[in-house]
């Protein structure tokens, strides 16, 4: 008896098994998509899905290799429309079903899908990172992109190196996950080193190039405006400035240094303005030659240097204005040479005339009356024809100029006179005036030296016979005359009268 109703439990046991895989006959349920095989690669997990029109519920059943009855599969989604499987070896051949069940307790079940390997696609890194720079601060990032040859997805995760370490960590910071981390810059974090661990959901991975996090790129620092030498009389101050730029617009800073006359070293400067663009520099005589120059840098290293500057006393620039005549006289007689010069200073012009013996090479100071003057006076002899005469002037400042040479002749027999005086005008505005002079002169080959005066004041410039006004201003008014002269012969002029109409 007691062996009777074992069977009959045993036998009610099994139509129940058989009664969960049962299909009704009958069903409104409709599959609109199949599920496909499970494939992927070894070591991985694959899916099947099912698609089904209106309200369901879904169980996934699975049939090992060789067995020939289904059970209920404990995988991942297995009650719901999609289950995912881990690909082993010992999988490889299983089947799976899912059986769809509406409302109603129709039931329908999918077409059976095989566990299958499947080639795991490459992953490809297309665009390495890059070293990470930036302002202290600020935040830098590293970015990597990758693809892979399958449908598979992938996954990013970044990991750092400490300066000094040997293990590799986890990142924290934003974008740790994805493709692009950002790290902020920070001095501490100078040295860091990272790296990108990318996988696939076919279990396959690959690991980017390791950067590191840099100093950053320092200022770029431009000299706008080299300074110039530091010039100024002797007991008075001179500087020089720089002006400069930088790419980022960062304070800079500036230290001017000084070599001294045959040193070698450069040493800080403690004058005046010596850590500013302009410093100020007491210019001695014990300090000309030193050089100075600016070094000007930026907190983050920006580095540029001026070329050298050389302290210089000022000196006097010099113009000769008008240069002296040759000295004609009649023997027994003086003639005079006199020089016009001005320099661009207060500093007071000194004259000096030197002379040169017919037939010697070197030059002597003179010892002729106003031989410190800017004329000086010559007695004409026959033994002094052919000497030259010529001035130096300067200043005490070093300023220095000299005049062209100019030769003592003997005073040619001539008629010279003017034998055609200006007309005097009276103009409105706008008029031209043309004062001119002719003069007669026996020898042609003696040139006429012409000057015109207004007023009594010599006209600047005016050294022909003719004065041409082309347009009159009432500032031209005034009385004119010409003084023409030639191998020591003077002709004066009559004197023009020109006013203004009205």
């Amino acid at each position: 008896m007691k062996k009777i109703c074992t069977a009959l439990i045993i036998a009610v046991l099994m139509t129940m098994v058989f009664s969960a895989v049962t299909v009704h006959a009958a069903s409104a349920i409709s599959i609109t998509e199949q599920p496909e095989d499970i494939a992927a690669p070894v070591g991985s997990t694959g899916s099947a899905t099912v698609k089904v029109d209106g309200e369901v519920t879904y169980r996934w059943y699975f049939k090992s290799v060789n067995s020939s009855s289904w059970a209920p599969s404990g995988m991942k989604g297995y009650a719901t429309a999609t289950v995912y499987v881990p690909v082993t070896t010992a999988r490889l051949g299983q089947q799976y079903k899912c059986i769809i069940t509406d409302a109603d307790g129709n039931t329908v079940e999918t077409k059976a899908v095989t566990v299958r390997a499947a080639d795991a696609g490459v992953i490809t890194i297309e665009e390495q990172p890059a070293d990470v720079k930036g302002e202290f601060g600020t935040t830098g990032s590293a970015t990597v992109k990758a693809t892979v040859s399958s449908n598979a997805t992938l996954t990013y995760r970044w990991y750092f190196l400490a300066k000094g370490q040997t293990e590799w960590k986890a990142s924290g910071f934003v974008g740790s996950r994805t493709s692009t981390i950002f790290i902020p810059v920070a001095k501490a974090r100078v040295g860091q080193q990272y790296k990108c661990v990318i996988k696939s959901s076919e279990g396959v991975s690959v690991t980017s190039d390791v950067i590191t996090v840099r100093e950053p790129d320092p200022a770029v620092v431009t000299i706008v405006t080299e300074p110039e030498d530091i010039t100024a009389k002797l007991g008075e101050n001179g500087t020089a400035t720089v002006a400069a730029e930088n790419d980022k617009g960062v304070a800079m800073t500036y230290r001017w240094y000084f070599l001294a006359k045959g040193g070698s070293e450069w040493r800080a400067s403690g004058f005046t303005g010596s850590g500013t663009a302009t410093i100020t520099v007491p210019v001695a005589s014990s300090r000309v030659g030193q050089q100075y120059k600016c070094v000007i840098t930026t907190a983050d290293g920006g580095y540029a240097e001026t070329r050298p500057v050389a302290v210089k006393p000022f000196v006097t620039n010099i113009t000769v204005n008008e240069e002296p005549s040759d000295l004609y006289a009649a023997f027994g007689e003086s003639a005079t040479a006199t020089v016009a010069a001005s320099g661009d200073s207060a500093s007071a012009l000194t004259y000096r005339w030197y002379f040169l013996a017919k037939g010697a090479t070197e030059w002597k100071a003179s010892g002729f009356t106003g031989s410190r003057t800017a004329t000086i006076t010559v007695p004409v002899t026959k033994a002094r024809v052919g000497q030259q005469y010529k001035c130096v002037i300067t200043t005490a400042d070093g300023g220095r100029a000299e005049t062209a040479p100019v030769t003592v002749l003997e005073k040619p027999e001539l008629d010279f006179s003017i034998t055609t005086n200006p007309d005097s005008y009276r103009a409105g505005e706008g008029a031209s005036i043309d004062l001119y002079v002719t003069v007669s002169v026996n020898d042609a080959k003696y040139p006429v030296k012409y000057e015109w005066y207004k007023d009594g004041a010599k006209v600047e410039g005016a050294n022909e016979a003719r004065l041409f006004i082309a347009s009159y201003t009432a500032s031209d008014e005034g009385d004119y005359y010409c003084v023409a002269s030639c191998c020591g012969y003077t002709a004066v002029s009559r004197t023009a009268t020109v006013r203004t109409l009205g």
